[in-house]
């Protein structure tokens, strides 16, 4: 709470000329205990007020507490999208069914067992969605209250899943999942989809998402040579490499430390996640959720693929969650797309 309040130190301090909005908000206070959970939304206007230096309480934020709780996360969610024209909530969703499944949980923290997504994507350093995705978006309409027009396009469905890295799933097993993943992406694989760098550093990178353990961007060659340390060090020993942290002697040695790297990055990003391939030849991380024949996209206004699940008989879809897909996270599918002709589309997310 303190970066929000003060206003001398904190990040949002008045002379950075910084403000949080209102996603920034719930995002960062959904952990907080209220007498309600309605106040997840209406607890913190005055202070969405005071950084906005608004007196001006939107409708679709004024407080009514005869609202049910789902009208209100979701008028929360619409009035975030209009007030950033962005789609950067995404990373917050949860995956609840009782809710439109483009609303997040505002009132609670995410959930690592019913939850999506455990563990958020670190979202700001892709750029799927491109340099002028500003140009596309289109700030969705209000026609129907639980239904979510969003203009992209599709990039590919979804052809095989490979079950979800369970937390706590250990040395060999989790060996093993890779392993059936690079047997499932090259049962797949399409003859003019190469991977650029090779399969290898594309079966390294994808499970990390391209980050390093302390979740920066990685380099291919840190990432290729993590994963072969990794790998051969669960093999000789059937178990995994020692935890960073822990002092372990064996740690002064270069390729195990690599290993306990790899590996840290490896639970970061893949925990409570699927792998998965496309029809097209892709490969990449997203929801534990996802079954072959849903769909990834590109929605204007996100920075990261996202993953769709066709609603039967509808031609609706639900919103199964972000992804990241090797080899089109600086926005080569959307430049694809714009070389190809091919007209965008709105998707109704229910």
């Amino acid at each position: 709470m303190w970066r929000f309040v003060d206003g001398q130190h904190g990040p949002y301090r008045q002379n950075r000329g910084i403000r949080p909005g209102l996603i920034n908000l719930l995002l960062a206070l959904r952990t907080f205990e209220v007498y309600q959970p309605r106040d997840h939304v209406y607890g913190l206007l005055g202070l969405h007020q005071k950084f906005n230096r608004s007196g001006k309480v939107t409708a679709l934020l004024a407080p009514d507490y005869a609202k049910s709780l789902a009208d209100v996360l979701r008028d929360a969610t619409r009035a975030g999208i209009e007030e950033r024209q962005n789609l950067d909530y995404i990373r917050a969703i949860s995956g609840d069914k009782e809710f439109p499944t483009w609303v997040p949980r505002w009132d609670r923290e995410q959930d690592a067992n019913k939850g999506k997504d455990p563990r958020p994507f670190e979202y700001e350093i892709y750029h799927a969605g491109g340099v002028d995705w500003t140009d596309s978006f289109v700030t969705p309409s209000k026609e129907e209250v639980n239904i979510l027009p969003l203009r992209g396009f599709t990039v590919a469905t979804v052809a095989g899943v490979v079950h979800p890295v369970t937390p706590g799933i250990r040395g060999l097993a989790l060996l093993q999942t890779i392993e059936t993943f690079r047997g499932l992406m090259e049962d797949l694989a399409v003859e003019d989809q190469r991977f650029e760098n090779g399969d290898n550093v594309a079966i390294a990178t994808t499970p990390v998402a391209a980050v390093d353990h302390e979740d920066r961007p990685a380099s291919m060659d840190c990432v290729e040579s993590g994963f072969r340390a990794w790998s051969a060090y669960i093999s000789e020993n059937s178990c995994h490499p020692p935890h960073l942290d822990s002092g372990h002697a064996d740690l002064q040695d270069y390729e195990i430390w690599s290993a306990a790297e790899y590996d840290r990055a490896l639970g970061n990003a893949s925990s409570g996640r699927s792998l998965f391939t496309t029809s097209t030849g892709l490969i990449g991380l997203g929801a534990k959720t996802m079954h072959p024949g849903d769909i990834v996209t590109i929605l204007y206004g996100c920075q990261m693929p996202v993953i769709l699940q066709p609603c039967p008989h509808s031609g609706d879809y639900e919103l199964v969650g972000a992804s990241y897909v090797y080899g089109i996270m600086d926005g080569e599918a959307v430049a694809k797309h714009k070389a190809d002709g091919i007209e965008d589309v709105t998707f109704r997310i229910r």
